[in-house]
């Protein structure tokens, strides 16, 4: 059959368009909600912004908080101060760059010294001495001859009649010139040691390399003093068998050579003694038989030795007849712990030139006093000038020697100084029937040389 027509297109009912509701009229239908009403009018509504004015002050005396304060009539304008906001201070660092420190020594020159250059540069410029008052130590004719028969009446061989009697020819006083420099310096070097390991703990090579041995900080004991010290470097520590007894803590007896014996000390190895017994009868040296004599004798009898029971040897004290003592170097512990030993030390090196007119010896001016008159300390000093030549050529030749001695790769220099001492010498000279003779007074102490005295009672006696 053929097929059914399809609806007629305007009996169709669009999706978009929906035909009105006969049971609402179009008047009748709910419209929508009208929008939301504010709770104020926008005329009423308070604005974050702009404050309301306040009644209690007029807009004419209100206070900006932008405005300056008003000027101040007590103060015209030219003398008001102004405080300006200040910037915040720069941030200090917790550690601030400290400046280097200058080249020069740590001194102030004082009047009478050049101003030094840094130790040890060439042309550096020498010190003056100071400018002093040189006086003599005056000691009259009868002084000296109260100090000179002093002096030979304590020697048991000398005559008194020489000092009692004798007439000066001259009597002199001068001044000798003591130089003396020091140099306090301190030394280091290293050595291999070993002590006794006892358990501790170990500052091996796995710590870190070993310090140089100027980095390691020592107090510096008083100046111009003498001291040695020895330290442990750190990292340098290991332990080792002890190669003495090789690990067992044990030595060879060196009393009995091991064997743990020693010969008899009352037999001395003879193993019989001869025992001396007070008798009342005994064999007569004449061989025949008899009462002992009146006086009371012994009788010798070989007998075996009861120390050591016939044997000839006893026990060694020494190691208990073990033959075996504690090893010295490990005491007994079997290893040792070996590290480098840094040794310290610290010396007061001396220098001394005596320049004097007299025939004294110069040891006897060393070991008496005086006045000094130039004093230097300082780090490093310098050459003196203007003073007696030869000192002056000594002083050169000494410091020289000194900067080249006492400083370098193992040894440096701390403190120095320098002074000349005066001290007083009076020569007088006698002649003593016919012969002539020199005696000497010297330093503070007044201390007597006697170079050949003329009256000497002992053959070739002599004194200094």
């Amino acid at each position: 059959p053929p097929a059914a027509p399809a609806s007629p297109p305007v009996q169709q009912i669009s999706p978009q368009a929906q035909p009105p509701d006969p049971a609402f009229p179009p008047a009748q239908q709910i419209q929508a909600p009208p929008p939301a009403v504010p709770a104020f009018p926008p005329a009423q509504q308070i604005s974050p912004q702009a404050p309301p004015p306040d009644p209690a002050f007029p807009p004419a005396q209100q206070i900006s908080p932008q405005a300056p304060p008003p000027a101040d009539p007590a103060f015209p304008p030219a003398q008001q101060i102004l405080v300006s906001p200040q910037p915040p201070p720069p941030a200090v660092p917790a550690f601030p760059p400290q400046a280097p420190p200058p080249a020069v020594p740590a001194f102030a020159p004082e009047p009478g010294y050049a101003t030094p250059l840094a130790p040890g540069a060439e042309g550096s410029s020498p010190v003056r001495s100071q400018e002093v008052e040189i006086s003599f130590q005056e000691v009259t004719e009868d002084e000296a001859r109260q100090i000179f028969m002093d002096f030979v009446s304590e020697q048991s061989c000398w005559g008194s009649d020489p000092a009692k009697r004798f007439k000066y020819d001259s009597l002199q006083n001068t001044n000798a010139l003591h130089y003396i420099l020091e140099t306090f310096s301190e030394k280091r070097w290293t050595e291999m040691a070993h002590t006794p390991y006892r358990g501790e703990n170990i500052d091996g090579s796995e710590y870190g390399p070993p310090p140089g041995k100027w980095d390691i900080p020592q107090n510096v004991p008083a100046l111009f003093t003498d001291e040695t010290r020895d330290v442990e470097m750190p990292h340098t520590s290991s332990v080792r068998g002890c190669h003495n007894c090789e690990e067992s803590g044990k030595v060879n007896c060196p009393e009995c050579h091991a064997c743990g014996h020693v010969p008899c000390p009352r037999c001395h190895g003879e193993r019989q003694i001869v025992n001396q017994m007070r008798c009342e009868t005994c064999h007569h040296p004449e061989g025949h038989e008899g009462p002992c004599p009146d006086v009371p004798h012994f009788h010798e009898e070989i007998v075996a030795c009861y120390e050591c029971l016939g044997c000839g040897h006893v026990s060694c004290s020494e190691c208990d007849g073990s033959g075996r003592v504690k090893c010295e170097m490990c005491e007994g512990y079997g290893e040792l712990k070996h590290y480098q030993k840094l040794i310290i030390q610290w010396k007061n090196n001396v220098s001394e030139h005596v320049v004097e007119g007299a025939s004294l010896p110069v040891d006897l001016m060393k070991t008496v006093s005086g006045r000094d008159v130039f004093r230097d300390e300082r780090v490093r000093v310098f050459p003196i000038v203007d003073s007696d030549p030869e000192i002056i050529e000594n002083s050169n030749r000494l410091v020289q020697e000194h900067s080249s001695t006492f400083a370098g790769p193992d040894e440096r220099i701390i403190m120095q100084r320098q002074r000349v001492v005066m001290k007083p010498v009076t020569e007088a000279a006698y002649t003593w029937k016919g012969t002539p003779y020199t005696f000497y007074i010297y330093g503070f102490e007044k201390r007597v040389y006697v170079p050949d005295y003329a009256d000497t009672c002992c053959w070739g006696c002599s004194i200094l």
